[in-house]
């Protein structure tokens, strides 16, 4: 009989939901630094959740601790040590870390491997190497699996390895503990390439001129307007395509520029004041719908979509943004600034077509439709230059890394190398994706935030593209942000704290075909529905990985984008608008995909997997998305053991989160064999029977906002502990009934709660 885990009786769910949001603004340090990924399973919420995986319940140790007092004190005490562990200052401490190896190897020698089939952005490997686990990882994607084999696989296989590179000051025959050897290596020859893109291009990022004291200044960013010819033909000037002519809204320091017509042209003058006329911006409506400075002719939607797809949509300066040390300077464009970005693009860029989903991908409605349309000319000769530099370092790293004694044994990275060959590749693979992480502050669709002083936005602040009119253009040659050293020393800081394990293999692997992974804890996150596709969305990075790495992993970068048809998402755009069959291809998919995980589990761990959990008090006919998951679990043969709200953001109202979603860490165990067959009756007898106790034991464990989240998952397990329930005419009841049945159950019971809670 499998023994109880710390995590199928209580978690300190609060203090893990406070560090989580930490996480979110201590950004410095963190694995999500190395490169963007759009749903990252939570680091406190991963970490506690395998750890309380791993360590047994006092109730399973009934000899050691006798009394109900005693098994108290001991759980509280695991649980005081995964809250230290959830929290944010604690991940490198490893006097801590050293206490949770020491309590999972408690009662075994023998540790399970870590199984992630949706891998992402490589949270859950991380922290399991972090607490002494091997790691199988797997994705479909293979942006998400470059990531995870940077984070996971490089430390764990060149640990502790002396400096390759010559660096001043560095002592270079002393191993160097964990990846920070790696790191520093990563960085000098970062800054190397840099130094020679430099030396190759850096008359395309000329300085400018101080107006104030006469001194040179590096631009930070360049902020250009698409523009279109008036549709007036009496007009006929070039309407600036813009948002706002905000620079910064900071108190005191305001500053916008101001379209001027002369001779039919526009140009911008800039205004170091606050802007009396703000409210009469240039972009009229939502759709794009703007205004002429010239003549004040509205243009239609449809003809900026016209003129997007026939090219006519041009883009033109409208000023540049410089810091001189002490504050952010705005200077007016000049022609010579004008003219040298107007540069011819490389002839050979990385290209793919643009998916047809209006509703999250709208460039394409005005003509860029190719991923190379996103970037201007200079962009793509800068990506070009530093893509082809990291391909040409390998040698010489190679050659170096020979030097200093490691193998020159030819054996390639990709099949399991550790070598010279294979240390100069993973080098390659850090700057390339370094390179890919830029991409994010590197495109026509970085906007500018006026909202403080002044700062370059991302290009994705969420997981979609829309269409941006007023962008800026970073400079990568500069300290600013956006610029290649800022993300080369975010990415080496991050590299140099990865803990690095003894084991860890990260694959490109469809979920629903059959693994070799057995007895493993199962910890992952799938996909969820139709919050986000993956696949779209990561083939802006993924272009430019293939163009970085293809000859490195031809297997991965085979086809022109990422998987489509096989991604398990619910987005009937890709069924000709046909939800049913989406929804039934989600189902599907998900139903495989558990069967894979239950054959590749542990007997005697639970596996954990995190979802969305939404309470409808709508009955439809229809699965809803929390349902599919459950039909998924049981069908597959696991059953649920408990469920935690981990991850999640509070929100003022209980039930607005509960309509909205909230994210739900659902605890699993393979069912028993000898599982009984139960009729509905007893089913439903059941369920009021327990669910009171339930609901009471956990009140005195987690917040009320946490309350029903936490009550499912046992609720839950009094369906799904069964081979069957029956009906009174020998029908099987499916999870969708159960489902409801409990749920209905819930909310008579914890209506009275939510009221005193009121």
């Amino acid at each position: 009989m499998p023994l109880k885990k710390l995590i199928e009786a209580d978690m300190p769910v609060f203090v893990i939901n406070t560090e989580t949001e930490k996480e979110k603004t201590a950004r410095m340090g963190l694995p999500s630094n190395v490169h963007l990924w759009w749903s990252r399973r939570s680091m406190a919420a991963a970490r506690s959740t395998l750890f309380a995986s791993l360590v047994d319940d006092p109730s399973a140790h009934p000899g050691l601790f006798p009394s109900e007092e005693e098994q108290n004190r001991e759980r509280e005490r695991l649980l005081k040590i995964t809250e230290e562990l959830a929290k944010v200052e604690n991940v490198h401490n490893t006097e801590l870390l050293e206490i949770a190896k020491n309590e999972i190897q408690r009662y075994t020698d023998v540790l399970p491997v870590v199984f992630d089939p949706f891998v992402g952005g490589g949270a859950i490997p991380v922290e399991a190497q972090r607490l002494g686990l091997g790691v199988e990882s797997a994705d479909l994607n293979p942006v998400a699996v470059m990531i995870t084999t940077l984070v996971t696989d490089v430390p764990a296989r060149f640990a502790n390895m002396p400096l390759v590179s010559q660096q001043e000051g560095l002592d270079f025959d002393i191993p160097y503990f964990g990846a920070s050897g790696f790191s520093k290596d990563v960085y000098y020859y970062g800054k190397w390439i840099l130094a020679e893109a430099n030396k190759k291009i850096g008359r395309l990022y000329p300085l400018i001129t101080n107006p104030v004291d006469g001194k040179q200044m590096e631009v930070s960013a360049w902020i250009w307007a698409r523009t279109v010819k008036c549709p007036n033909p009496k007009c006929g000037c070039s309407i600036p395509l813009s948002s706002s002519y905000s620079l910064s809204r900071k108190k005191g320091r305001e500053v916008w520029v101001e379209p001027i017509v002369e001779k039919g042209n526009i140009k911008f003058r800039i205004h170091r004041e606050s802007n009396h006329s703000v409210k009469e911006k240039p972009k009229v409506a939502k759709t794009a719908v703007f205004k002429c400075p010239a003549c004040g002719e509205i243009t239609a939607d449809a003809y900026i979509k016209e003129c997007g797809r026939r090219h006519q949509i041009q883009s033109q300066l409208i000023a540049l943004a410089a810091n001189d040390g002490t504050n952010r300077i705005y200077i007016e464009p000049t022609e010579e600034q004008e003219k040298i970005a107007n540069i011819s693009a490389p002839t050979i860029v990385p290209h793919g077509k643009l998916p047809d989903f209006p509703h999250r991908f709208s460039p394409p409605l005005f003509g860029l439709t190719d991923y190379a349309d996103l970037f201007t000319n200079r962009q793509l000769v800068f990506l070009t230059t530093m893509m082809d530099l990291a391909k040409n370092v390998q040698k010489d790293v190679e050659q170096r890394a020979i030097e200093k004694g490691l193998a020159n044994d030819q054996i390639p990275f990709s099949d399991g190398g550790r070598g010279a060959f294979a240390y100069a590749q993973a080098i390659r693979i850090a700057l390339v994706l370094t390179i890919s992480k830029l991409l994010d502050r590197c495109s026509g669709l970085c906007s500018w935030d006026s909202s403080s002083g002044g700062s370059l936005r991302s290009t994705f602040s969420r997981a979609s593209m829309p269409m941006i009119w007023d962008y800026a253009e970073g400079n990568p040659f500069s300290s600013a942000g956006g610029s290649f050293a800022n993300a080369l020393a975010r990415t080496c800081e991050v590299i140099a704290g990865l803990p690095a394990g003894e084991f860890s293999h990260t694959t490109v692997a469809d979920c629903t075909l059959p693994n070799n992974v057995r007895n493993a804890i199962i910890s992952t996150e799938p996909p969820y529905y139709d919050k986000a596709s993956y696949a779209d969305i990561s083939d802006f990075f993924y272009v430019w990985l293939k163009y970085g790495l293809q000859d490195l992993y031809p297997e991965w970068f085979a086809t022109g984008l990422t998987a489509k048809e096989e991604e398990l998402t619910a987005f009937s755009y890709r069924w000709s608008g046909d939800k049913k069959k989406a929804n039934a291809f989600y189902a599907e998919g998900l139903n495989i995909a558990f069967k894979n995980m239950y054959a590749s589990a542990s007997e005697n761990y639970p596996s954990s997997v995190c979802y969305q959990y939404k309470h409808s008090r709508v009955i439809t006919s229809e699965l809803s998305e929390w349902e599919t998951f459950v039909t998924a679990v049981y069908n597959s043969g696991f059953t649920i053991t408990a469920t935690w709200p981990l991850g999640r953001k509070y929100e003022s109202s209980v039930l607005l989160a509960e309509t909205r979603g909230i994210p739900i860490t659902v605890v699993l165990r393979k069912r028993d064999g000898n599982a009984p067959l139960i009729t509905r009756r007893n089913f439903v007898a059941s369920v009021k029977k327990e669910l009171p106790l339930i609901i009471e034991n956990l009140k005195h464990v987690v917040n009320i906002r946490d309350l029903r989240v936490s009550v499912i998952g046992q609720a839950l397990n009094i369906f799904t502990r069964n081979s069957q329930v029956l009906d009174a005419s020998g029908t099987k009841m499916n999870t969708s009934e159960a489902s409801r049945i409990i749920e209905e159950e819930l909310d008579t019971l914890l209506e009275s709660i939510y009221k005193e809670q009121a």
